[in-house]
């Protein structure tokens, strides 16, 4: 469909000046991660995928400037994460929390933990979900959240030989 080819080129069009306005992009953000959450909520699921993607490089691109979204980001992707039917839009969250680790690293931890705890948990639950894609990027994620824990890591079973595939116990952080 022509209407919606239009769309997505106009959102690619929108992540490619974001990630040329390099530093200047926290002035624009109000306008570009709004754009993005409203394609999230789109009945075409290519548009809801679409808006993920772009939803995910903003906030790698904003990184700590997120922060005035980041709630609002990842409720977004949880309600996806735990509704959503399309593969292509479960694909596109996933690869949304990949990128938003990868931009905001530990600090996401600071900002939201009850939230990224609920979101690594859906992570797990992706580790089984038919689309192999979705497991793959489910497993990088949480693969990035293993590391930026590092010793803060603690698995909930007590065998030291399965830490490597128990569920991810998030010690809530407080801020200073």
């Amino acid at each position: 469909d022509l209407w919606i080819d239009s769309r997505i080129k106009f959102g690619e069009a929108l992540v490619l000046v974001a990630q040329r306005l390099g530093q200047m992009l926290p002035f624009f953000g109000d306008e570009m991660i709004h754009a993005a959450l409203i394609a999230t909520k789109d009945p075409e699921p290519l548009i809801r995928a679409s808006g993920m993607s772009h939803l995910g490089t903003l906030c790698k691109t904003l990184r700590f400037a997120v922060n005035k979204y980041l709630q609002e980001a990842l409720l977004c992707i949880s309600k996806i994460l735990q509704t959503e039917k399309e593969t292509i839009v479960r694909r596109a969250s996933v690869v949304t929390v990949f990128l938003l680790l990868e931009g905001m690293g530990y600090g996401i931890f600071q900002e939201a933990p009850q939230t990224v705890e609920v979101i690594c948990k859906q992570l797990e639950s992706c580790l089984v979900d038919p689309d192999p894609v979705i497991q793959l990027h489910a497993s990088s994620s949480i693969q990035i959240i293993r590391e930026a824990l590092g010793l803060f890591f603690e698995p909930l079973s007590s065998s030291p030989s399965s830490s490597s595939s128990s569920p991810l116990h998030i010690p809530l952080l407080s801020a200073p």
